[in-house]
């Protein structure tokens, strides 16, 4: 595990932050009258979604150094 420094505290702000974006327009998106959605479902959705989010760029190859040289 890595030590904790300004890097990975800052990486991490980032992507909560980002994340807190897209959970609210998925929100306001499934919030829609038109879609006539129980709000369990839109509650379900919207966090499927950011779960989804995140484990797409979770799942990206990571460049490495090893890779340049």
């Amino acid at each position: 595990m890595p030590l904790p420094s300004l890097r990975i505290n800052t990486a991490s702000a980032f992507a909560t932050f980002i994340d807190l974006i897209f959970l609210a327009i998925a929100w306001e998106y499934f919030g829609k009258p038109i879609l006539k959605m129980q709000l369990w479902v839109r509650a379900f959705l919207t966090l499927l979604g950011v779960m989804g989010w995140t484990s797409f760029f979770l799942r990206r190859p990571r460049l490495r150094v090893s890779h340049i040289i």
